[in-house]
């Protein structure tokens, strides 16, 4: 059997409660009205969780953005608080490691330019040359 969304279900089953409302008089049908009863209990209460779901979403959905507006000036006030911290002690001050900031380092030094191929001698063969 395929499944069947709650929502889908919610609407089948209040479709059976109506109908079987309307014609609980009918004979065959009296012998229903337990069941009747039954399916507008669990009618109540599903829709009641769908009701409490739909606001936990919206909360959930809530939180998130506020989440999010919270991270986006967290890290707007760490990177105003590193630059004036970098401007009072200098960008490359140890003291920065006090306030979790990493110092910036000395460029490395440039590295000694390698001969170019011109200049390299080419290695001499040790086989005689046979004329």
């Amino acid at each position: 059997m395929a499944r069947i969304g709650i929502s889908t279900l919610i609407g089948d089953i209040d479709a059976v409660a109506i109908n079987l409302k309307g014609r609980l008089g009918e004979e065959p049908l009296q012998i229903l009205a337990v069941f009747q009863t039954e399916l507008e209990a669990w009618l109540t209460e599903a829709r009641e969780l769908e009701r409490q779901q739909e606001l936990a979403t919206g909360r959930s959905r809530q939180t998130t953005e506020q989440r999010r507006f919270i991270h986006r000036r967290g890290v707007e006030l760490r990177t105003r608080a590193a630059g004036h911290l970098r401007g009072v002690f200098g960008p490359k001050a140890k003291d920065l490691h006090d306030f979790g900031l990493r110092p910036r380092r000395d460029p490395r030094p440039a590295k000694p330019e390698s001969p170019s191929p011109e200049e390299t001698p080419q290695p001499t063969s040790t086989q005689p040359v046979e004329a």
